[in-house]
């Protein structure tokens, strides 16, 4: 709604008028109802009349300003969600006509809340790349150059200097962190002190590692890929993927390089043992790999006939687990047709690597996956960004286990969030955290004019 925010000054007003006036400004008497609207904002209010009026407005039974021959007069500068008393009184022949409204301001769609700080100066802290909960309440965070524990306060409670390219923290407490890709050495840290237990690598220095994850025994798993570069033309080049289990000491228990698929970019540990992890293979499909306990391959799959939404996968955002076992994989994947896009994609698997649903992703041209939450009813609620080549949108989604789409809204504006908390069942209300390290209240229940939320399933 476009207001107009009014300045008068009171030249030449009538006698009749001049004489209702006192010194404290408070009109003596009132001769009816005056007919007038009014339109309440986040911070401001808009009285509109029926046609040209001149008079006084108070404000919580205080005058606050005069004005002369308006058809609206905006009050600004109220605060969000708060109670108001404003009254309206105009001289209107020779009457004086006044009208009371009891009013409370919106609720601000999106407000900055807070700040998730960084220490640029000290630690050239000066981006977040991922907010991972932490157990038990609080916080870890990755800003590339540190890893730090925070608490729920967001107060500091550690901070360890590593350049980190993936971070992951387990549901019971362990956090392992991957080094930039040009070392490839994963280290275990130690969630009260911030300190390295111990640090590992591929005893192949021609691994490349893209993803790690702490096990329940202490060690942990790191997957990536190896390529083999051959200088003759007519002998293909070789990839394959590779996954590493490391002990409580940072030793290799098994390492192993499969053909199964050409890289894989995360790993989770399954409940009852063993690991699945997420890839692909070639530009064609998402490959799904299920180890056991002791880091050896059980199955794999790549040829997904019933499910032809699956492109080139370049990106796994996210890797978390349900309640229940089952694990959900956010994933950037590259559509290599005509037109060429990219989109979102969320993939749910089972304990055996089987993929039970898909659910792509799609505004208007391409979409980019952010960050998903894990309800406590195992709900999923993901963010992730729309664009049309004009603008750059965020859209949240919450959809059952079940892959049923529940609600999705588009903020119309872009957040870029490095993660997000829902503050409601009804997941109406979040803590957004962008990666300037700003804390946003999004209320979606407040928003004004919505923009449309399409979700074009299939592309």
């Amino acid at each position: 709604m476009l207001t107009v925010v009014m300045s008068v000054v009171l030249i030449g007003c009538s006698t009749e008028w001049d004489e209702m006036m006192v010194s404290d400004k408070q009109v003596s008497y009132n001769d009816g109802e005056l007919s007038c609207q009014i339109s309440v904002g986040v911070n401001q209010a808009t009285v509109s009349f029926n046609d040209e009026k001149t008079g006084m407005i108070f404000l919580n039974g205080k005058f606050l300003d005069d004005f002369k021959d308006q058809w609206q007069y905006t009050i600004c500068n109220l605060q969000p969600n708060e109670k108001y008393t404003i009254q309206v009184k105009c001289m209107v022949g020779e009457k004086v006509l006044s009208k009371t409204f009891e009013i409370t301001t919106n609720v601000p769609f999106i407000t900055q809340i807070g700040l998730h700080e960084l220490d640029p100066y000290n630690y050239e802290e000066e981006e977040l790349d991922r907010i991972c909960p932490y157990p038990g309440g609080g916080f870890v965070d990755d800003t590339y150059k540190t890893v730090r524990r925070l608490d729920a306060n967001g107060k500091v409670v550690w901070r360890t200097e590593i350049k980190v390219s993936d971070l992951a923290v387990s549901d019971e407490g362990g956090i392992a962190v991957l080094g930039w890709v040009d070392d490839d050495i994963a280290s275990r840290i130690d969630p009260e002190t911030g300190k390295v237990l111990y640090e590992c690598h591929p005893t192949d220095r021609g691994v490349s590692v893209l993803g790690v994850y702490p096990c329940r025994d202490g060690g942990m798993v790191l997957v990536g890929d190896k390529s083999i570069i051959h200088n003759d033309i007519d002998v293909p080049n070789e990839e394959y993927y590779y996954l590493g289990l490391f002990d409580s000491k940072g030793k290799a228990v098994r390492e192993e390089l499969g053909s199964d698929a050409t890289n894989l970019y995360k790993v989770v540990e399954k409940v009852g043992g063993g690991f699945v992890a997420i890839g692909k293979k070639g530009g064609q499909a998402i490959a799904i790999i299920t180890f056991d306990s002791k880091g050896k391959k059980v199955s794999s799959v790549s040829e997904y006939s019933e499910y032809r939404d699956l492109d080139y996968c370049f990106e796994v955002r996210e890797a978390n687990m349900d309640k229940d076992g089952y694990m959900y994989f956010l994933v950037n994947e590259a559509i290599e047709r005509a037109p060429m896009y990219i989109r979102a994609l969320v993939v749910k698997v089972n304990s055996n690597g089987k993929i039970v649903w898909t659910r792509p992703l799609v505004g208007d041209m391409s979409s980019s996956a952010y960050t998903m939450r894990i309800l406590n009813d195992n709900r999923l609620c993901v963010a992730y960004g729309q664009d049309n080549f004009v603008r750059f949108n965020t859209v949240i989604v919450t959809m059952t286990k079940d892959n049923e789409i529940l609600r999705g809204d588009n903020l119309g504006v872009q957040l870029s969030p490095v993660t997000i908390f829902p503050l409601n069942d009804e997941c109406t209300e979040f803590k957004a955290y962008n990666g300037y390290g700003s804390i946003l209240h999004v209320n979606l229940g407040a928003q004004r004019e919505d923009v449309p939320f399409d979700l074009k399933e299939g592309w």
